[in-house]
C-alpha cells in the first residue's frame, strides 16, 4: 500500500515538473516574441522616423551630449553645401552653426521648449546663411540628445533689412522736408507718427505729440467736425489754423489722404506753414490798395501792362477818355489804343523795352488821341526779372490847346 502511494506521488510530482516546465518555456517564448515585435516595432518607427525627417523641406539634425552631430537630413546636408552625412556626423556642432558670443547654445539653456534663435550656418564654401532654429531635448538610451531644426531665411533677412533701409531712408526725407506731416488715427483722432518739422511747428517733443488730439494743434475750431471723417469733405491745399504747444496761431496750406496702416484707417496730413506768406500778401494788398488809390486819383488815364503788352489795370479817369469800360480794356493789347499817326513809333518803343534796360520813357506831346490833344507817356517797369510791362499814360490837355488857340487868333486879329 505504501509503495502503491509513493509511486502516485512520485509520478504526480513529476508530471508537475514537466507542466510547469512546459508552461515556463512557453513563457518565455512569449517574452522572446514580444521583445522581437517590440523590435520590429522600434525598428519599424525609427524607419518612418528617418523618413519623415528625410522627407522635411528644412534641415534636422542630432546633436549628442559632446556637443557633436549624430545625425543629419537631405535638407540640412543642402543646406550645408554637402553630398554626404559622413562628412559632417562626428564634428562639433559649433563647425554647423556658427554663434555670436552673446548667442547663448542651446544645450546650455534650461528650458528649450519653443526655444528659437536666429543664428549663422556656415556652407563647405565658406558663405554664411542666416537661419532660424529651433531645438528641443530628448532622452535616447539614458543620454540626452538635442534634435534642432533650421531654415534658410536669408531671403527674408535681406528684404527685412532693404526694408529697415528703406524706412529709414524715407524717415528722413520726411524729416528733412520742409513740410509738417502728421499720421492720425481716424477713430480716435489722436496723431499716431509726425516728423521732424511738424514738431518744429507743434514747437513740442515727439513723446508730448504722440497720442495726443490732432484738435489740439491742427484745426482747433473743427472739434467734432472734422472735414474728412464726420463731413466726408476732400482736403486738398485748404488754408486751416495751427495752433502750437505754446498757443502760437500759425495760418497753414494743409492737404489730407486717407489710407490704411496696421488694419485702422488712418489720416496723413501735411501742411506748410504759410504765415509769412500770408503776411506778405496783406501788405502787397495794402500797397496795392494804396497804389490803386494813387492811380484812380491820377488827374490823367492811366493803363498798365504785363510784359507781353496785354492791358492789366486801367484807372477811371482812362475809362473815361476812352469811352470804354474797365472790362473792355483788361486782357486787351494795349497797341489797340495807340494814336494811328504814333502806333508804329510807340510799337518800337515798347519792343526797345523789352530788350534792353535803363531805357527813358518816351514822351510825345501834341498828340491826338480819343479825340483829344494829349500828352502821351510810354514808361517801362523793370523787375530783377526783367522786363515785367508798361505804363501809358494820357494827359488831357484840350483845354490848355483850345485856350492857346483863342490867344493865338486874338493876337492875330
Amino acid at each position: 500500500w505504501y509503495s502503491g502511494i509513493r509511486f502516485v506521488v512520485i509520478g504526480g510530482i513529476g508530471l508537475l515538473g514537466i507542466v510547469l516546465c512546459v508552461r515556463t518555456l512557453t513563457r518565455i517564448g512569449e517574452i522572446l516574441d514580444q521583445r522581437r515585435r517590440a523590435e520590429a516595432a522600434r525598428a519599424e518607427a525609427h524607419t518612418n522616423l528617418e523618413l519623415i525627417l528625410n522627407a522635411l523641406p528644412v534641415g534636422v539634425t542630432l546633436i549628442d551630449s559632446r556637443k557633436q552631430v549624430r545625425s543629419i537630413n537631405p535638407a540640412g546636408l543642402e543646406l550645408l553645401g554637402l553630398a554626404d552625412a559622413d562628412e559632417v556626423v562626428g564634428q562639433p556642432c559649433g563647425a554647423i552653426f556658427c554663434h555670436d558670443p552673446e548667442t547663448p547654445c542651446v544645450q546650455d539653456e534650461i528650458h528649450l521648449d519653443g526655444l528659437q534663435l536666429d543664428t549663422r550656418l556656415r556652407r563647405r564654401d565658406g558663405e554664411e546663411l542666416s537661419v532660424v532654429k529651433k531645438a528641443i531635448a530628448l532622452k535616447m538610451q539614458d543620454e540626452t540628445v538635442y534634435l534642432e531644426a533650421f531654415m534658410d531665411i536669408s531671403d527674408r533677412m535681406a528684404v527685412e533689412t532693404a526694408l529697415r533701409d528703406q524706412e529709414h531712408f524715407t524717415k528722413t526725407i520726411l524729416d528733412f522736408a520742409p513740410v509738417g506731416i502728421v499720421v492720425i488715427d481716424a477713430e480716435a483722432h489722436r496723431i499716431v507718427d509726425n516728423n521732424a518739422t511738424a514738431l518744429e511747428l507743434f514747437e513740442t517733443d515727439r513723446e508730448h505729440a504722440i497720442g495726443a488730439l490732432c484738435h489740439h494743434f491742427i484745426c482747433p475750431n473743427e472739434v467734432g467736425r472734422c472735414p474728412i471723417t464726420d463731413l466726408g469733405k476732400h482736403v486738398d491745399r485748404a488754408e486751416r489754423m495751427l495752433v502750437s504747444r505754446k498757443g502760437r496761431k500759425r495760418q497753414i496750406l494743409k492737404s489730407v489722404v486717407s489710407t490704411t496702416l496696421g488694419g485702422r484707417r488712418c489720416l496723413v496730413e501735411s501742411f506748410v506753414d504759410i504765415s509769412a506768406l500770408k503776411a506778405a500778401q496783406e501788405a502787397l494788398q495794402q500797397e496795392s490798395f494804396k497804389l490803386q488809390a494813387v492811380i484812380d486819383g491820377l488827374g490823367e488815364g492811366v493803363a498798365i501792362t504785363d510784359g507781353g503788352g496785354q492791358i492789366t489795370e486801367v484807372n477811371p479817369f482812362y475809362t473815361r477818355m476812352t469811352g470804354l469800360s474797365r472790362e473792355d480794356c483788361i486782357g486787351r493789347p494795349l497797341a489797340n489804343h495807340y494814336p494811328e499817326a504814333l502806333r508804329s513809333e510807340l510799337e518800337s518803343a515798347a519792343e526797345m523795352f523789352q530788350s534792353r534796360t535803363g531805357e527813358r520813357a518816351v514822351v510825345k506831346d501834341n498828340a491826338r488821341i480819343f479825340g483829344l490833344d494829349a500828352i502821351l507817356r510810354l514808361q517801362p517797369i523793370h523787375t530783377d526779372s526783367g522786363f515785367a510791362g508798361l505804363v501809358f499814360s494820357v494827359v488831357d490837355v484840350s483845354p490848355l490847346v483850345a485856350e492857346r488857340r483863342r490867344a493865338e487868333a486874338g493876337s492875330q486879329a
